[in-house]
């Protein structure tokens, strides 16, 4: 679970881009042998899900200037989109985000094989 600052920006594509309305949220992920799943709720957007199988996304380390944050850019196609999108989950540098980051491309790679 993850507590991140963000910037006053509205809609959809807020979100996408990993800036968020509301001045503290929160975000947890996980991570499975098919899927990806992470939310964000904050005391004015509320909780957004999102969720991608894994045969349907690429994954890479990201940085965002936004809100200077590193995590995982996620491209492709996410719950609930009918195109290919990217969305940028702000993870920072801690070790436990470390960890998750090569949680979730092993995951990839496993699901690869």
């Amino acid at each position: 679970m993850r507590n991140d600052v963000g910037e006053d920006k509205e809609g959809i594509f807020r979100n996408l881009v990993g800036v968020d309305s509301d001045p503290i949220h929160y975000t947890g992920m996980l991570v499975t042998p098919g899927w990806l799943i992470w939310a964000t709720c904050g005391a004015k957007f509320g909780v957004v899900v999102m969720a991608a199988r894994l045969q349907d996304i690429q994954v890479m380390d990201g940085t965002t200037q936004l809100i200077n944050d590193t995590g995982l850019e996620v491209f492709g196609f996410l719950s609930g989109f009918a195109e290919r999108v990217s969305a940028f989950v702000g993870l920072g540098p801690e070790p436990a985000a470390r960890k998750f980051r090569a949680a979730v491309k092993a995951a990839l790679a496993q699901g690869r094989r």
